[in-house]
């Protein structure tokens, strides 16, 4: 696997960081309160943090020459939630 392309790995590693404990806050909240109000927003928050999850892959792999495909995917998240308005995720 290597470190990829990125010069400092450790960037990647703190923003995945940053999406693991926004996806276990909300895991956590559904779980202790199972209503499908809170369930259903930890799926929704789950299927757009791929987006960001390719996001972030596609610099780790990429490094600095990838950053505007990196940009491009993460641009993805503002018709996500423009849709979700429209459309539910769940």
């Amino acid at each position: 696997l290597g470190a990829g392309g990125v010069e400092k790995p450790w960037t990647v590693l703190l923003l995945l960081g940053a999406i693991t404990f926004t996806i276990d806050r909300n895991a956590l909240n559904a779980l202790l309160d199972p209503q499908p109000r809170h369930v259903q927003k930890t799926v929704g928050l789950m299927l757009l943090s791929v987006i960001m999850l390719d996001a972030m892959l596609i610099y780790f792999k990429l490094g600095p020459s990838g950053m505007p495909y990196a940009i491009g995917t993460a641009a993805l998240m503002a018709p996500a939630f423009l849709m979700k308005k429209v459309i539910p995720l769940t």
